[in-house]
């Protein structure tokens, strides 16, 4: 098992926060049970990305500001 698949699994139904350069994180999220992705400094996940999480049904939110930053809001 991925190791990043095991920490994701640990809980169900998240929102994840990664960065939008991170398809590897973003993967292993898809792979268990996320609610939706947050993807942070203005990156847009890779195509193959969009298309697993279209296909699973998880919305795609990206935002501007760095992930650390997003947790001192």
């Amino acid at each position: 098992m991925d190791p990043g698949e095991y920490v994701f699994s640990t809980k169900s139904d998240k929102c994840v926060v990664v960065r939008g350069d991170r398809p590897d994180v973003q993967m292993s999220a898809l792979q268990t049970d996320v609610s939706c992705f947050i993807m942070t400094n203005g990156i847009d996940p890779i195509e193959y990305v969009q298309y697993e999480s279209q296909e699973e049904k998880v919305p795609i939110i990206v935002v501007e500001k760095e992930h650390y930053k997003l947790w001192m809001m």
